[in-house]
This record gives structure tokens, C-alpha cells and sequence, in this order.
């Protein structure tokens, strides 16, 4: 994947998103990011995280996204790097939690700094324990939420859709939306984590994906819920509406995921595949490997330069020849595009 130098492609790194911890208290069948209890005294201090969003703030960061495992499990130094980003680079942060720590003072902590906080559910029934393999998870989620909007915080409701949890999307959105959620995102089951050994088994029919269409549609024209989809997940659903700045795959062209102990992805759903890794925070300065990095520089061609078979193709933008970490899934090899489409399709 060497490139000549007067071929390398230097965007601006927009957005990142930092696993403060890969510890969570919940044990999620799907989790891409592989979360579990660990020993975190290998992972990125806040002085290296610190010094990650000063190096990234260099590069063009205007949003800081705090992730994990389960962020609030490093409640201080989640707060103390949401105030460091918010106050003194003046950069918007996002946190993703499965909302069990949201106390009603944690939500007035988040509202306090104006922080975009995402909270996954799955049902609104037994099979949430399921998924999470965690007790009573439904409750502290649902708990969590209702602090969340008790607070007026800057709420989003992720669902990522399974097998096990597909017949029950339709009724949480309505519920939740009823409670005062207004706004949902469907993500996409990634063929990473936990998720890979099972990704065949959880993944949706192609009735499932009919099915579930309609049910969102219905929701979206008939309750004006605003229900999103980002840039995967419009391949499957293609009706909802994409969220802001997902439009297109901007895996390694403007954003960058690293994890709890400094490997650089591409994208979150990158994350842990050894063949994505474009280096490690603690060898290897992120100036370097944003600039330089063959495998950040092989994916940002998708974006300038396409492949033979896609050429002629007025879709392409839709699906930019497949998802990556999906094709090195599913075909084993992430350069290729998408050998199951049955275009091009020409103007």
C-alpha cells in the first residue's frame, strides 16, 4: 500500500473518539469494542489523552467524542477532559454511555457543559438483560434516560438492531419518544468485538430489514419522530434520514478512533481489527500517523479516486463500493468493492 509522496492525501482530522476505559459494567453480546473488565492501569491517562485532543486540536479538531467500555466508570477524568476540551480549546464534546451511571447530578454535570450524551437501548423487556447479559439493565438505562431529560441534556438514543431484539424497536422508540426522547439513530451491527463470532447469526433477514423499514417509516410519517441513520446504516435502511456529517463513509478521511490504550482506527467500527490499525499513540505521534499512515491513505482514496467498477456508477456516493471493515468481513480482503452489487449502475 506504499504511495509516492506527491500522492498523499492530507485532510483536515475533524473528529475523534477517545475509549477513556475499555472496562464496563455491562457485558453486551454485540459490543464492537470488545468491552470487559480489565486492568486499567494500562490505559491512556488523562495526560495522554490530554495530549491527544492538543495534537488532534492542531490537526483541525472541532468535535471530541468520549467513549469507552462504559465512560462513567472514569467519571472524574471523563469530567475533567469534557471541561479541559469545552473551556479551554472551546471544542463541543459527545460522550456514548449505557446510561446505568447517569445520576441525576451526573446529568446536571452534563448539561453544565452543554455535552451531546448518547445512550444505547436495546427493548423494553426482558431481552434487554439478554443482550446486555447484565440484571436489571432495562431499569438503570431507562433510569438514566429519565435523569437525562429531566435535565434538558443534549439527548440521543442509539438501537442497534439484532435478531434478538428486532420485533421490539418499533415499541421502545414510541415509548421513549412519549417520555420526551426526541431523537433516535439506528447504528449498524459491526463485524467487530464480541459481535464477530456471532455477527452471521445476530445479523437481520432481509424480511427483518423490510419489516423493520416500515415500523421506523411509520414512526418517522405518522409521529414525526426524527429517527437517523448514519452512513452503514443507510445502505440497509435507506429511507431514514442520515445524520448530520454522516452523509458519507469519512472513516480516516476526517475522523480517527482510538482506543483505551492509543491504536489509531480509521472508524469506531474499526476498532480492535489488528489489519485496520494505523498505529499506536505511544510509539508512533498522531501528526505522523494522520499524515502518513499507507492504510489511512488507501481508504481516503475511495473518496478521491474510484474503483474501476465503480466508475460509471451514479450510486457510488451512497455506498462508496462498501463498507470497508465490512468487506474484510465478509470477503476477507477490505480493498475491494463490494463484489455482491449488481451494478454499475450507469447514467
Amino acid at each position: 500500500m506504499a504511495l509516492l509522496n506527491e500522492n498523499i492525501i492530507r485532510p483536515k482530522l475533524e473528529h475523534i473518539d477517545i475509549e477513556i476505559t475499555r472496562a464496563c459494567n455491562y457485558n453486551c453480546v454485540h459490543c464492537s469494542a470488545g468491552a470487559l473488565k480489565q486492568d486499567t492501569s494500562i490505559e491512556l491517562t488523562y495526560d495522554e489523552i490530554k495530549k491527544i485532543i492538543n495534537d488532534s486540536y492542531e490537526l483541525g479538531l472541532t468535535k471530541l467524542g468520549l467513549t469507552g467500555g462504559e465512560p462513567l466508570l472514569e467519571e472524574e477524568k471523563m469530567f475533567d477532559l469534557i471541561s479541559y476540551a469545552y473551556n479551554s480549546l472551546k471544542i463541543p464534546v459527545h460522550i456514548h454511555t449505557n446510561g446505568s451511571l447517569v445520576t441525576d447530578e451526573i446529568a446536571k454535570r452534563l448539561r453544565r457543559h452543554d455535552v451531546l450524551t448518547t445512550i444505547s437501548i436495546f427493548t423494553n423487556n426482558e431481552v434487554n438483560d439478554e443482550i446486555t447479559r447484565t440484571d436489571g439493565s432495562l431499569e438503570l438505562t431507562l433510569n438514566g434516560i429519565k435523569n437525562a431529560l429531566n435535565n434538558d441534556i443534549n439527548l440521543h438514543i442509539f438501537i442497534v438492531p439484532s435478531k434478538l431484539n428486532v420485533p421490539y424497536i418499533k415499541d421502545i422508540i414510541y415509548q421513549l419518544n412519549k417520555i420526551g426522547a426526541k431523537i433516535f439513530r439506528i447504528l449498524s451491527l459491526s463485524p467487530t468485538g464480541r459481535a464477530i463470532e456471532q455477527f452471521n447469526d445476530m445479523s437481520l433477514t432481509k424480511e427483518q430489514i423490510q419489516k423493520l423499514n416500515a415500523d421506523l417509516l411509520q414512526l418517522r410519517d405518522e409521529y414525526g419522530i426524527d429517527i437517523q441513520s448514519g452512513f452503514c446504516t443507510h445502505q440497509t435502511l435507506p429511507e431514514l434520514f442520515y445524520l448530520k456529517g454522516h452523509d458519507q463513509c469519512y472513516s480516516g478521511k476526517n475522523r480517527l478512533h482510538i482506543d483505551a490504550i492509543g491504536n489509531v482506527y480509521p472508524c469506531t467500527a474499526a476498532s480492535g481489527r489488528p489489519v485496520f490499525s494505523a498505529g499506536n499513540l505511544r510509539k508512533i505521534p498522531l501528526d505522523e500517523i494522520w499524515n502518513n499512515s499507507p492504510l489511512l491513505q488507501f481508504i481516503r482514496r475511495y473518496h478521491h479516486e474510484r474503483p474501476l467498477k465503480c466508475k460509471e456508477c451514479v450510486r457510488y456516493d451512497e455506498c462508496m463500493g462498501g463498507c470497508r471493515v465490512s468487506m474484510a468481513y465478509h470477503y476477507g480482503d477490505f480493498s475491494c468493492a463490494k463484489p455482491d452489487c449488481g451494478g454499475p449502475y450507469s447514467k
